[in-house]
């Protein structure tokens, strides 16, 4: 049957690479082996974890305690919380793209064969052991969708500040 699951993490910071691994084998326990899925997975060219940190932070305008989470005033010194003193920490760099798809060509885990598209500048490239050629976004993408393994998505620089926190006005 096709059932629709949804899977929710959270995370309290957040990787440089975002790799993600699609389980794209289901055990066939009558001939002792994996078969291969190859459901269609909708593959996003962007991501964002924004709503999946933990431990939202604010830093008071007054003493500039790092409080956690919602709350309205600061733990050390009473001050009510003021619009915009959230810090970076709460959105802490949590927007990435996709940067390369390993896809799995074959029928079953136990045989088969791994292709690699690379998104270098702006073109898509395709690894296939020594053979490297160009392909366009959309024939990476339709292989990622239904073959895709991993999914190595890379953050999307803002700015150079470092990955501390700091207050934002």
């Amino acid at each position: 049957s096709s059932e629709r699951a949804t899977v929710t993490s959270k995370f309290s910071s957040t990787p440089e690479i975002l790799i993600l691994h699609l389980k794209r084998f289901r055990p066939n326990f009558e001939k002792r082996t994996y078969d291969k899925m190859k459901d269609y997975v909708e593959i996003q060219r962007t991501v964002s974890l924004e709503n999946h940190i933990l431990n939202k932070r604010w830093s008071c305008t007054k003493c500039t305690f790092e409080n956690e989470g919602e709350a309205t005033m600061c733990q050390m010194c009473g001050n009510f919380r003021s619009g915009g003193a959230e810090t970076s920490c709460s959105k802490e760099k949590a927007k990435y793209q996709l940067q390369t798809v390993v896809v799995h060509q074959g029928f079953n885990a136990g045989s088969g064969h791994y292709v690699s598209f690379v998104k270098e500048d702006k073109l898509w490239k395709k690894y296939n052991d020594s053979r490297v050629s160009e392909v366009t976004r959309s024939e990476a993408l339709k292989a990622a969708a239904t073959q895709g393994y991993l999914l190595f998505y890379t953050r999307i620089k803002t700015s150079d500040i470092p990955p501390k926190c700091i207050l934002i006005n």
